[in-house]
């Protein structure tokens, strides 16, 4: 393991962690809460930073002590929210639109238009995506493929709360159009606080020979206790912390094939457009190895009955878990001995 990698931290129960730590609330909350604490701090040292919100409540920011001219809501507009936007960054602000992910969708062709085609530096962050809340309308699953498809976009998704705050950090630096995909569902702080990340470059945060299982998001998560699970039956699996999508870190992924032989994708999100499709253009035209991708098959989400937290329920039902990604690995090496 590196030394940034809280040192049996995938291993902790989530809410037990947050009482070591003397978080009240939700887990979900955490991350909310560091989220919104990096953009204030960050917001009251540049004055060029303002919020755009489609139907947001702007007293949040304003009693946070943002200006009011600096927090504008649209309504429920989120095409009007792209285009205000960018017309924000063109008079030299930095807008951050934070949303809902789904809700980003509603607004493609103005974001495609009126932010990509100029490359306005206008920051998106999506947060509740996945199976955070709601029904299945409200499960975003294919968020990164279409943020992805717009020329020049910067498209990120940090492992825990630690990196979320280093990724607001360094995308509000970034000069350019940039998305953030923002995790839920409760996780630990996998990351020491002086965690150094930087944008498109990807981290080897466990050593492995037979298998290399390139994570993003909160998959991270999943592919260390993967990595355990094979341990357990003889497979070195070296797990890789792929944050950054766009750009990707073709080298690491280069090398990542030609050491272990095998690779493994694993991602919350629809492989079609997905993660695991990035990393095997890289893998086919630098080197060919086997490869198994972990993610949503060509589906839609569902809405269930259950009470409490859906992603349990759903990511076993789309084969998301540390399970499928055991079987993925172990898929993967024994195509290396054909």
């Amino acid at each position: 393991m590196i030394k940034y990698v809280r040192e049996n931290s995938w291993r902790e129960d989530p809410s037990e962690f947050l009482k070591s730590i003397g978080f009240k609330g939700p887990a979900r909350y955490y991350v909310r809460q560091r989220m919104m604490a990096t953009m204030m701090k960050m917001a009251k040292e540049d004055e060029r930073i303002c919020f755009i919100g489609a139907d947001m409540n702007p007293k949040g920011y304003i009693s946070q002590g943002i200006p009011e001219a600096r927090v504008i809501n649209v309504g429920i507009a989120e095409a009007n929210a792209a285009v205000v936007a960018s017309g924000f960054a063109k008079e030299g602000f930095t807008p951050i639109w934070m949303s809902m992910s789904w809700l980003f969708g509603r607004a493609y062709n103005q974001i495609f238009q009126s932010i990509g085609i100029d490359n306005h530096n206008v920051k998106f962050i999506g947060y509740a995506r996945g199976w955070a809340g709601g029904g299945a309308s409200h499960h975003e699953i294919n968020d990164i493929g279409f943020m992805r498809g717009i020329p020049q976009i910067l498209c990120m998704a940090p492992a825990d709360a630690v990196e979320l705050e280093k990724t607001i950090i360094a995308g509000l630096k970034y000069k350019g159009a940039t998305f953030i995909r923002v995790h839920s569902q409760p996780v630990t702080n996998l990351f020491e606080e002086d965690y150094p990340f930087k944008i498109g470059k990807a981290i080897t945060v466990r050593e492995g020979d037979d298998v290399s299982i390139i994570s993003f998001g909160i998959q991270l998560w999943r592919s260390l206790t993967a990595s355990d699970m094979l341990a357990e039956e003889g497979i070195s699996a070296r797990v890789i912390n792929m944050s950054t999508l766009k750009p990707l870190d073709d080298a690491m992924i280069a090398k990542a094939a030609k050491e272990t032989g095998a690779v493994v994708t694993a991602e919350d999100h629809t492989l079609l457009t997905g993660v695991g499709e990035s990393i095997a253009r890289v893998v086919v035209k630098s080197y060919p190895v086997p490869m198994e991708l972990v993610g949503i098959r060509d589906l839609y989400s569902q809405s269930i009955p259950e009470k409490g937290d859906q992603w349990p329920v759903l990511e076993k039902a789309y084969h998301l878990t540390a399970k499928d990604i055991v079987a993925a690995a172990k898929k993967a090496v024994q195509r290396k001995k054909r």
